[in-house]
């Protein structure tokens, strides 16, 4: 599980908050790959940890789903996804 968190349009924290995976491969995803998706403001051209491929994976998917839920609940409120 991620926490995502936004501000004003900008990826602003990515926090992995619960894993099942080998803590050396999670070390590396969260020094390399968290920064890289908050940097770029986006997962798209983000290459998964070499050596950690099946735990980026997973990273990259659970923070595209909290992504999608953010703008799920922003579109809520009114206004149209058109």
């Amino acid at each position: 599980r991620v926490l995502f968190r936004s501000t004003e349009g900008y990826i602003s924290a990515v926090d992995i908050i619960k894993d099942d995976e080998t803590a050396s491969y999670m070390s590396e995803v969260k020094e390399k790959l968290l920064p890289e998706i908050i940097g770029k403001n986006s997962l798209e051209g983000i290459d998964v940890v070499t050596g950690a491929t099946a735990s980026s994976q997973g990273v990259l998917e659970a923070v595209k789903v909290a992504m999608d839920e953010a703008l799920l609940e922003n579109n809520t409120s009114g206004g149209s996804n058109e």
